[in-house]
């Protein structure tokens, strides 16, 4: 399981390792190109059940932890995919690749006092 952690506030989200490298591989072409966009995933139960989202932004720090150092196969026809959809205006939705992580279970975190669960989907 890698982190994402998002901006100053270290907005920590969690995600199998292969789903991050996708993201990461999204964020710096979109970013670069200084081209915002979504990020968005479903909520465990333990807090309600709803959405979370946050924009991903060249101005915001992010940082990429992988719990394995082995590198991961990408396929070209994922990252297009996964590109189009985070130019949408709803963005690129974690809950959408889910199946793509070898354990489809993420969890984020806010503040260390805040827990936040990304349900699985069906």
């Amino acid at each position: 399981m890698g982190t994402l952690i998002y901006g100053d506030a270290g907005v920590r989200i969690d995600v199998a390792d292969t789903l991050l490298a996708y993201v990461q591989i999204i964020a710096g072409k979109k970013l670069a190109m200084q081209q915002g966009f979504f990020l968005s995933w479903k909520d465990g139960l333990s807090v309600g059940g709803g959405r979370s989202c946050v924009w991903m932004s060249s101005s915001v720090p992010l940082v990429f932890s992988y719990e394995r150092a082995a590198a991961i196969r990408i396929d070209p026809a994922r990252v297009r995919r996964m590109l189009e959809e985070a130019d949408t205006a709803s963005g690129l939705s974690l809950d959408a690749h889910l199946g793509i992580e070898e354990a489809p279970r993420s969890t984020v975190r806010s503040a260390p006092s805040r827990r936040l669960r990304v349900a699985k989907t069906a």
